[in-house]
């Protein structure tokens, strides 16, 4: 299976532009539900296959119906929770719920299909023509990669979710997100000459953007100042060796993380320059 929170990455990126017809918190559940199968297996060190009758399309799709109705039945206690997380979007009806569960489930046997032996998708029958040990290191990182790409465009689609709603909410978002980047490139090893561009850049972007939005009211000139430089530091990253460190799907990673700051930075300054 795919390390568990990467199948985040497929259920944001597909749920959240269709949350108007699908139930998105069921979906992303679904998505990473199936998995309980193994952590029990794992904790309890039950004797028991590690993807078993679980990570198959019929239990999935059972698991993910079940789910549904939990969701729809339970949806009055958490349905102003989800909406304040701009994870739905209206009133759903049972089907949109089914939908959401049975597809999420699905889709995780689908993606883990190919990376193990032990498990069998079609069950009653005994066989994975997904899986192919030949191909298995390709298919094995071609089935990450996607994960962690479709994470990366979930994400940035969830911020213009929130910049749609409060551009001074968005923009302490990402100035967290600079900070973490900093906390993350503290507990890595760059030369000094990179530390610049690597770590005090993002610290001052991440400080700037969350202080510029500390009161009610937007500092905008702080707030356009900090989006200039983190469009500098993003493009400076997209031109530089750093970016391309690593080669193949990896370096389109990469390619995707720093160009959707990129966006997210050009349009917190056209938004900040159209409220003036």
């Amino acid at each position: 299976m795919p390390f568990t929170p990467l199948h985040l990455g497929p259920a944001l990126a597909i749920s959240l532009p269709l949350r108007r017809y699908i139930h998105v918190p069921t979906f992303i559940i679904a998505n990473v539900i199936v998995d309980v199968e193994p952590l029990l297996v794992l904790v309890l060190g039950l004797n028991y296959p590690l993807h078993g009758y679980l990570h198959t399309f019929l239990a999935a799709c059972l698991a993910g119906l079940l789910l549904a109705f939990v969701t729809y039945f339970m949806d009055r206690y958490f349905s102003n929770l989800w909406g304040k997380l701009l994870l739905t979007n209206g009133h759903y009806n049972l089907r949109s719920y089914v939908i959401a569960g049975i597809s999420g489930s699905l889709i995780h046997v689908l993606l883990d299909s190919p990376l193990y032996s032990d498990i069998r998708p079609f069950y009653p029958l005994s066989i994975n023509p997904l899986y192919m040990p030949e191909y298995l290191t390709w298919v094995t990182m071609l089935v990450y990669d996607l994960c962690v790409c479709m994470l990366i465009i979930g994400l940035t689609y969830y911020y213009y979710l929130v910049v749609r709603v409060s551009l001074v909410t968005a923009l302490r978002v990402l100035g967290i997100v600079y900070v973490l980047i900093s906390v993350l490139n503290i507990c890595s090893s760059y030369s000094v000459t990179s530390l610049l561009a690597l770590l005090i850049t993002p610290l001052i972007i991440g400080v700037s953007l969350i202080t510029s939005t500390l009161v009610s009211v937007l500092h905008k000139g702080s707030a356009y100042m900090s989006n200039l430089l983190g469009i500098a530091w993003s493009t400076f990253m997209l031109v530089s060796q750093i970016t391309f460190i690593r080669t193949g799907v990896i370096a389109l990673e990469l390619l995707l993380a720093i160009s959707s700051l990129l966006i997210v930075h050009t349009i917190n300054i056209f938004l900040i320059h159209r409220s003036k």
